[in-house]
């Protein structure tokens, strides 16, 4: 595979797990996956009102606000406030309630099962450098601005702005004028 490119014209939109939005599906391995049983899942999710989020039991999830003025998270015990392009993990088995701010945001979401993968601190790119996924892990890569170019051994792939790419193995960004690259590196989960 190397990169797996994923346009955003190619997204899949759905109505949310618990009903009250809507998602747009990226990605869902296995290929025999399905929303309630996966080992991996990429979406990007429109926020108009505070609500409740819909519980993944036994998956870790990185959201990140890609459009909009920010993000309150409520949890139980604790509330978290995001900024675009500040990612964020956490367990995505609590159902915290969103909040947008300012009014409605956009937010792209990474949720790996975690008897399959382990999610890596997230981090957002906008110099050159080569993108390297773990031995018999993946990367996700998604752009948050602007259009980059991704390369390795074989092809150059173009990433338009909000088109994703997985990669096995190592890759060179090359942003063009402004732009930025949400990376989420996943390692393999022991036994997996």
């Amino acid at each position: 595979m190397t990169i797996r490119y994923l346009p955003a014209t190619g997204y899949v939109s759905m109505p949310w797990k618990n009903g009250t939005g809507s998602t747009d599906e990226i990605c869902l391995l296995p290929p025999d996956a399905s929303r309630d049983a996966f080992e991996l899942r990429v979406s990007r999710a429109i926020i108009a009102t505070s609500g409740l989020f819909s519980a993944f039991p036994g998956v870790e999830r990185t959201i990140t606000v890609i459009e909009g003025e920010g993000l309150a998270l409520e949890f139980d015990d604790h509330d978290v406030d995001l900024t675009t392009g500040q990612p964020h993990r956490f367990d995505s088995g609590l159902t915290p309630v969103g909040v947008p701010k300012g009014g409605t945001v956009r937010v792209v979401n990474v949720m790996a099962a975690r008897d399959a993968w382990h999610l890596a601190p997230a981090e957002i790119l906008t110099a050159g450098t080569l993108v390297q996924p773990e031995p018999h892990g993946l990367t996700i890569v998604f752009a948050l601005r602007g259009a980059s170019e991704l390369s390795d051994s074989q092809a150059t792939v173009t990433l338009g702005q909000e088109d994703c790419a997985l990669l096995d193995a190592p890759a060179r960004f090359v942003p063009e004028n402004g732009s930025a690259l949400l990376v989420v590196p996943l390692r393999r989960a022991s036994g997996a």
